[in-house]
């Protein structure tokens, strides 16, 4: 709009009287000092009339009047999760220079920016972006676009594990923030679905296994975060024992091989004695007139400390003592004795 006013100098015995405004496009006033908007730009030529009560007089003048920007705007995307990245498009016509407020404080004068969103609570904001677009003259034009943003979700967890042998029990804490729903991948083909599970691992291998545990967590709005933990399980051992030589008669010498794997012994030998070593010998007796069964085990240790145990049995057979009677030991020939077998623990 415009104001406008007259700059006549008559006597003050000659006032004006009268006051004829045609502004140029098509519209007149009468007031002294009229006030007109212009529906469009463009060029205007104003003309004034005046009369007094002995005279009368016209001015005119130019009058240019800027077009008036159209504001307009777009955004990609209009919501999601925090932190939301928005770029915003300007369709705007007619107009110079730029000035955005996105709603949270930010402002920006680019004509398309880039604003990210942040939403510290637990329900979703909705920000109200606003671009002004003006023109050299000051015309200025305003659009809006909401932005829905809904809260940060991020995915976090510990675990209590620390590596070591197989079967390995982990107990995992989730510390995630925003988050109503859980995936575990526990890295080793098994997944579960709860808040902070226990899992146990194992490894049947020869060598030491490294899995990923991965944590997917959801927020309400379907925000998704994940986050990734390693765990390192030693292989389980499984020891075997074998006893050399087979069942035998007292005193029974007895080696015992290495064990594959191990590298660490501790060993019962089943009769009170113990021992260390890989392939250690050890002589059993037995005293009685009957067959002793000696249980043998062996606690072994591989490389990475973890340990096993094995048994074997070893088999050994009383020593016989030979002895017997007879009931003539002199006489005529031909001479009848009979002989009577006193041996223990024979059997030929």
């Amino acid at each position: 709009s415009s104001q406008f006013a007259h700059s006549t100098v008559t006597e003050p015995s000659n006032p004006v009287t009268h006051w004829a405004w045609d502004f140029g496009d098509g519209t007149t006033d009468s007031a002294q000092a009229p006030l007109h908007l212009y529906s469009s730009g463009g060029t205007y030529t104003v003309t004034l009339s005046i009369s007094t009560p002995y005279c009368s007089g016209m001015a005119t003048a130019q009058v240019t009047v800027s077009p008036k920007p159209v504001a307009a705007i777009t955004a990609d995307p209009t919501g999601g999760c925090a932190p939301l990245a928005v770029t915003f498009g300007n369709a705007s016509t007619g107009a110079a220079n730029y000035i955005w407020h996105f709603g949270d404080g930010g402002t920006d004068n680019a004509p398309a920016p880039t604003h990210t969103y942040m939403n510290p609570g637990n329900a979703d904001s909705v920000y109200t972006a606003m671009l002004v677009a003006g023109t050299v003259s000051g015309c200025s034009d305003t659009a809006f676009v909401p932005i829905t943003v809904s809260p940060m979700v991020l995915a976090q967890f510990s675990n209590d594990a620390v590596p070591g042998c197989a079967p390995l029990a982990v107990q995992f804490t989730n510390t995630s923030i925003g988050a109503v729903g859980f995936h575990w991948d526990f890295g080793d083909g098994v997944t579960g679905t709860g808040v902070s599970p226990s899992h146990v691992y194992v490894n049947n291998t020869p060598l030491i296994q490294t899995v990923t545990v991965t944590l997917t967590a959801t927020a309400a709005a379907g925000c998704v975060s994940t986050a990734h933990q390693a765990i390192t399980i030693y292989p389980s051992p499984h020891f075997a024992l074998t006893a050399q030589p087979l069942p035998g008669c007292a005193p029974l010498n007895v080696v015992f091989p290495p064990v594959l794997g191990a590298v660490g012994y501790q060993w019962d030998f089943g009769d009170g004695s113990t021992g260390s070593g890989a392939t250690p010998t050890h002589t059993y007796l037995n005293p009685t007139d009957s067959t002793e069964h000696f249980a043998v085990k062996l606690s072994a240790t591989n490389a990475f400390g973890c340990t096993d145990s094995t048994t074997a049995v070893v088999t050994v057979y009383p020593i016989p003592s030979a002895a017997f009677t007879i009931d003539a030991v002199s006489g005529c020939h031909p001479l009848a004795a009979n002989l009577h077998d006193q041996s223990i623990g024979g059997t030929s």
